[in-house]
């Protein structure tokens, strides 16, 4: 063989054997997927972060009947009998054995029959000789060569059968009946998973989840780096509120006494918003994945306060959880309730009485706290911060885009309304620069009426004094207002027909136009009114 050929060979076994040691042993969990490494704990087994103690730790699970626990570890590289192969957790955590005569064995799945994933008796090939450990390093003494490559980590109570088998090192049973299957009290009880004493003090919380890590080594592979075997996450987890769980048009045909049915997610009458599912709390855990958790649903306490930005006079009810919620000034409703079960869904209703007009608002949810009473548990994580849940809206909309004054150069902007009803109609305003809501709303009482077929006429001097939001802003510099009438829209509503802006033969309650001034000039264009029910403006 020439000299170089001898060099490329030489050079891919090299290749070859690197390649195999730097793969190393995997390990793998009760559902055949490999553990992840670095910061990947998809494959990981979860520890509830409300049983966790700073101050005590917590002891996980060994085996309920599902392989909780469970490790898996495939060779690469043979091992012999006399070697020692070592299971380490690296920190954080010691593996726990279920009890003072139970034994850590490695179990060789395929002793007895090629492609079997169930530890049969006579199967252990590797001991940590003493019972009852509880320790970082277990330390495994190879007793056979095995025969397979994969090993599964099991503890067993090596007590023997029928005086059989007592502190022999093996995994015992005696076919008592001769039917070659295993009856109850015919082998030593065996757990196919490892427990662990999780150590106080990891610093866990909401977003912070510590990981318990596990290496795996012989004198001939080792795994590349740490598997994630475990790591402390939250059992209960929350959805909701949403921004629309509130939401409903107010009825302008009722002068705003009532709700739009269909306007809103959660309407179920004209008077009433009942949302079933305001708050729900979910339970996540199950086997096999869960090691540690709550068997039983945490009971405690929630509280909030629920706010309009203005005053609902006639709001008749507000409940959570068919608690009535308490309000001093039908604004702010501070609804709570104690002992409940937190896990499952948790309503929030709201009524009017719908015998006079209710205010357009932005409902918002604020305060939230929930606390759990079940001994032993931490407080959930959850946390709703404050946030919109629906707004009140109706009647119909209009928005002048520009609104400016400016003595300086003789700039200001008139806004001309005129109501052709033969009633009052009250005008809702808002600056949109300062609102950034899905739908603007004003968050103040009406800032003015329209006389019945009249007309008024609004400055952007005086929408400055009006509107609170505009106090420190400099009209110079222009803002855009919406304003909303409450009157009814005239929209064509025909069963089965989509409404639509054309080819409808009411005409509008309200009118209006914009007069621009600057200096001696002076521009007039129509009031860029909505179609409420079409959802755009058209001018």
């Amino acid at each position: 063989m020439g000299k170089g050929l001898k060099v490329l060979v030489l050079g891919v076994v090299a290749t070859i054997l690197i390649t195999t040691s730097a793969m190393g042993a995997m390990l793998r969990n009760s559902q055949g997927q490999i553990f992840g490494t670095g910061n990947d704990v998809t494959n990981s087994y979860r520890i509830a972060y409300e049983v966790y103690s700073e101050t005590a730790g917590v002891s996980t699970i060994a085996d309920d009947g599902a392989s909780i626990g469970m490790i898996d570890i495939i060779l690469t590289q043979p091992l012999a009998a006399g070697e020692t192969a070592n299971l380490v957790i690296p920190s954080g955590a010691d593996f726990n054995s279920a009890g003072p005569n139970y034994k850590f064995g490695l179990c060789d799945l395929e002793a007895n029959a090629p492609g079997d994933t169930v530890c049969d008796p006579n199967e252990i090939i590797g001991v940590v000789p003493t019972a009852g450990v509880t320790t970082p390093n277990l330390s495994f003494s190879i007793l056979n060569t095995p025969v397979g490559n994969t090993l599964r980590v099991v503890q067993w109570e090596d007590t023997g059968v029928g005086g059989v088998g007592v502190n022999d090192n093996q995994y015992t049973w005696i076919d008592g009946n001769g039917n070659g299957v295993i009856d109850p009290g015919e082998a030593e009880t065996l757990l196919n998973g490892v427990g662990i004493y999780v150590k106080p003090g990891l610093g866990a919380t909401c977003t912070n989840q510590p990981i318990i890590k596990v290496d795996f080594s012989t004198p001939h592979e080792t795994t590349p780096q740490p598997y994630n075997f475990a790591y402390i996450t939250p059992q209960f987890t929350s959805t909701g509120p949403t921004a629309n769980d509130l939401t409903a048009e107010l009825d302008s045909n009722t002068d705003f006494e009532t709700f739009v049915l269909g306007s809103g997610p959660n309407i179920s009458s004209t008077t009433q918003i009942l949302d079933t599912t305001f708050i729900t709390i979910t339970n996540n855990a199950g086997a096999p994945m869960w090691i540690a958790y709550a068997v039983n649903p945490p009971v405690g306490n929630i509280q909030f306060n629920l706010n309009s930005a203005i005053v609902e006079p006639n709001v008749s009810l507000v409940r959570f959880d068919a608690q009535n919620c308490i309000t001093n000034d039908q604004r702010t409703w501070q609804c709570s309730v104690t002992g409940v079960p937190l896990v499952g869904p948790h309503s929030q209703e709201i009524s009017v009485t719908g015998t006079a007009s209710n205010n357009p608002t932005n409902w918002t949810i604020s305060d939230f706290s929930m606390t759990v009473t079940t001994i032993g548990l931490r407080d959930l994580c959850v946390n709703i911060p404050p946030s919109s849940v629906g707004v009140w809206w109706g009647g119909v909309e209009a928005i002048v885009p520009f609104v400016k004054s400016d003595p300086t150069v003789g700039a200001q902007t008139y806004i001309v309304l005129y109501n052709r009803r033969d009633v009052d109609v009250p005008v809702y305003a808002r600056a949109m620069l300062m609102d950034s809501a899905p739908i603007v709303i004003s968050t103040t009482e009406p800032i003015a009426t329209i006389p019945a077929q009249g007309k008024l006429v609004l400055t952007a001097d005086d929408l400055k004094n009006m509107l609170p939001e505009l106090a420190n802003y400099d009209m110079a510099q222009g803002v855009p207002i919406k304003f909303m009438f409450r009157v009814p829209s005239q929209a064509l509503l025909i069963p089965n027909i989509p409404p639509t802006g054309i080819q409808n033969p009411f005409d509008p309650y309200i009118d209006g136009i914009v007069v621009s001034v600057y200096g001696s000039e002076q521009r007039s264009v129509p009031l860029k009114f909505k179609f409420f029910k079409q959802g755009s403006y058209n001018e």
